[in-house]
């Protein structure tokens, strides 16, 4: 049983990890197709770069 998790837990993060990379890898045009909100929000925000408030910046 106890393997099972681990194996799973592996996958799972093996299925993050290729979600963050298509991230970091597609432009900004290709996320907006898939997501329609990304259009929102700049880039370096979807990417998880930079804060989208000021507020979250100073704190």
């Amino acid at each position: 049983m106890n393997m099972l998790l681990w194996i799973l837990a592996f996958a799972l993060a093996a299925v993050f990890a290729g979600s963050g990379a298509v991230k970091l890898i597609s432009t900004r045009d290709q996320q907006i197709d898939r997501t329609p909100y990304v259009e929102d929000f700049p880039q370096n925000v979807i990417r998880g770069s930079a804060p989208w408030r000021s507020s979250e910046r100073s704190a």
